[in-house]
């Protein structure tokens, strides 16, 4: 699986499009129904969203200062645990309808609040700063 997704995109464009790449090869390989890409697709989001959380989070410490280590932990693993859970749907049933249909029924919420976070963390990633060289 490397050698088709990983190596060639991580010359070219990056990390998250080798993730990509892998999680659609992965869906792929499951086989061609549309919840199977679905699904890996949204594994993908979870998977940025969880990368792009360990490098925002740490900013805003003052807020969770007061809770135990070991709860935020429990915290974090539980949310990326029902969000693995959730998209799963989507993987179990395989037909369109099917989960579209349920995903109905919650309103798609996690969906949205995936996506939402994800922007908010987008826009509170600390900057890349160079670092110069001394000779």
């Amino acid at each position: 699986m490397r050698f088709l997704s990983s190596d060639p995109a991580k010359r070219g464009k990056g990390t998250e499009l080798a993730a990509l790449m892998t999680f659609i090869v992965s869906a792929i390989w499951h086989g061609f129904y549309p919840g199977y890409i679905v699904f890996f697709f949204w594994i993908f989001v979870l998977d940025l969203h969880e990368k792009t959380a360990r490098k925002v989070v740490p900013k805003f410490a003052y807020l969770y200062a007061w809770v135990p280590q070991k709860l935020q932990n429990a915290f974090v693993f539980c949310f990326y645990m029902y969000g693995l859970g959730y998209f799963h749907v989507s993987f179990v049933t395989m037909y369109v309808d099917v989960w579209v249909a349920a995903f109905n029924e919650v309103y798609w919420f996690f969906h949205i609040i995936t996506v939402v976070s994800l922007v908010f963390l987008k826009m509170n990633m600390p900057k890349k700063t160079k670092q110069v060289k001394k000779d």
